[in-house]
């Protein structure tokens, strides 16, 4: 694509303004095919966004104090803009039948609940020392040695805590499918 064989939208302006104007866009021509090249704008498309950077470049022109640096700007965000636009065509064509059919089955409110009674009959029977510890390590998240700060004991112990504590779980897992 021809940078300079962008029609020039300085019809009815000063004749320095256009030449200016020119001079720009010559001397930001290596930018703007960076930014092309960057962004992957197909030929067509880019033509079509380079003409709407010099519009919006000569329309703010006396205001602008970096010609050059504007109009590369102005393009970049065009181009980004461009993509958004795209990647929303793209999300528009797929199916909502086809998007519910790959989804995975979310359990209904009352199954979560459930668990979640479950999963605290079960920690009830811990000791409280090891149910702080299975919390801090996995409901926030902490790792071994920031649990083994924060309760005063080494890490190694921690790591075994948790491993008997994950066992315990394991047995009155057991004992209670045994009932039921």
């Amino acid at each position: 694509m021809d940078l300079m064989a962008v029609p020039s939208p300085c019809e009815g302006r000063a004749a320095s303004t256009e030449g200016e104007f020119e001079a720009a866009l010559l001397g930001a021509r290596p930018y703007l095919k960076r930014v092309f090249g960057y962004f992957r704008i197909p030929p067509d498309d880019a033509e079509d966004l380079l003409q709407q950077a010099c519009l919006l470049t000569f329309r703010r022109w006396e205001g602008i104090y970096r010609h050059e640096g504007f109009l590369v700007g102005v393009l970049s965000q065009l181009c980004r803009a461009y993509w958004r636009q795209a990647r929303k065509a793209r999300l528009s064509q797929v199916d909502v039948a086809d998007l519910e059919r790959l989804a995975r089955p979310v359990p209904p409110a009352q199954r979560r609940v459930e668990c979640s009674l479950d999963l605290l009959r079960l920690l009830s029977a811990l000791q409280p020392r090891d149910r702080l510890i299975l919390r801090l390590r996995f409901v926030e998240g902490l790792t071994a040695k920031e649990v083994a700060g924060l309760l005063g004991i080494q890490v190694a112990n921690t790591r075994k805590v948790v491993q008997r504590a994950r066992a315990r779980l394991l047995e009155v897992r057991r004992k209670i499918d045994r009932i039921v």
